[in-house]
């Protein structure tokens, strides 16, 4: 993959990456991109834009500079200049620029001749202003992980700081069959889910109580959550991968279950009055789930504990959170979308 970023020398400053399965790549608006396939398998990519500060909110509306001569929706922008005003201003003839905008049917994705050269790798050398473009999700420590439930992976500003210049973020999640993430909402970001791998469920609610949706989701499953809409994600009896795109580049996120809910937050008491049941069955509520937070391994914490049990790590955690950078301090925060 190439960049072509706004400022430098052309000439010596380039940027070209070597991308692989499970990169998250940001590309900030109206920077030329180019994509090679060198390998001898199919790539598949998932792009996602925001449009809202756009000509037509809702439309994405990328354009080629090359290509598509008789193509109408997704031809070259060049074809709108007259052929007079390109010559002038490349320094060629007419019959240059002919041959030019008309040896390219295709437009979008095109075959090539065997054999092309592509640059070599250069990483982003000497990029200051929007630091990296390319986190490698597989490369990476993941923010939490959970026996028998899962991984997840968060990518936000401090992790990729271009993000801020986009005011988006990510988040990986691998489940394990029968593992959820726990029901909780978006603070800050409306989020954009898409299935990679598997099968599951996925619930969402409306701020007066009202299920929004209630759908079974698979590989190639696209869906749009609302910021403030509570949701809860169950994977099937072979797993599921979904990526989430937010619409923030530092997301926040409230949880209904586990170790850092927002109940859990709430004095005893004050819980109790509100669902109008006694204490006790407050407290009993409490106690559950009071290690794992985000992702929740299936079957009940008696079943968990026997499973530990006899794998003899009683005592030892089954779960993994990460300590993150923050303004040169390092704060233990709980991740997770």
């Amino acid at each position: 993959m190439g960049l072509v970023l706004p400022f430098g020398d052309r000439g010596i400053e380039r940027y070209v990456y070597r991308v692989e399965e499970g990169d998250v790549i940001a590309i900030p608006r109206g920077v030329p991109t180019w994509w090679y396939n060198d390998g001898n398998e199919r790539t598949e990519l998932v792009g996602i834009a925001d449009t809202s500060s756009g000509e037509r909110p809702g439309y994405v509306q990328p354009f080629a500079l090359v290509g598509g001569k008789e193509e109408r929706e997704f031809g070259s922008v060049l074809r709108g200049f007259d052929r007079e005003i390109l010559a002038r201003a490349w320094d060629v003839d007419e019959q240059t620029v002919t041959r030019l905008l008309e040896s390219q049917n295709g437009t979008g994705i095109v075959r090539v001749r065997e054999g092309i050269e592509i640059p070599e790798a250069t990483e982003g050398e000497g990029n200051t202003f929007f630091g990296e473009f390319v986190y490698r999700v597989k490369r990476s420590r993941a923010d939490v992980r959970v026996e028998r439930g899962g991984e997840l992976h968060v990518v936000n500003r401090n992790k990729l700081a271009v993000l801020e210049h986009l005011n988006l973020g990510m988040t990986c999640v691998k489940l394990e069959p029968n593992a959820m993430c726990a029901p909780g909402w978006s603070v800050n970001a409306h989020k954009v889910i898409y299935v990679v791998r598997g099968s599951g469920r996925i619930q969402i609610v409306r701020d007066n109580g009202e299920q929004a949706l209630d759908t079974e989701v698979r590989e190639g499953s696209l869906l749009v959550i609302p910021r403030s809409f509570p949701s809860a994600k169950i994977a099937g009896s072979d797993g599921i991968d979904y990526l989430t795109v937010l619409t923030s580049d530092m997301p926040l996120v409230q949880f209904l279950a586990g170790r850092n809910s927002v109940f859990k937050g709430i004095p005893s008491e004050v819980v109790a009055r509100s669902f109008n049941i006694d204490e006790d069955l407050e407290m009993k509520m409490r106690e559950k789930r009071c290690e794992e937070a985000i992702i929740l391994p299936s079957g009940s914490g008696r079943e968990r504990e026997r499973r530990r049990r006899r794998k003899g790590d009683k005592d030892e955690p089954h779960y993994h959170y990460s300590m993150v950078d923050a303004s040169n301090e390092f704060l233990q925060i709980d991740l997770g979308f």
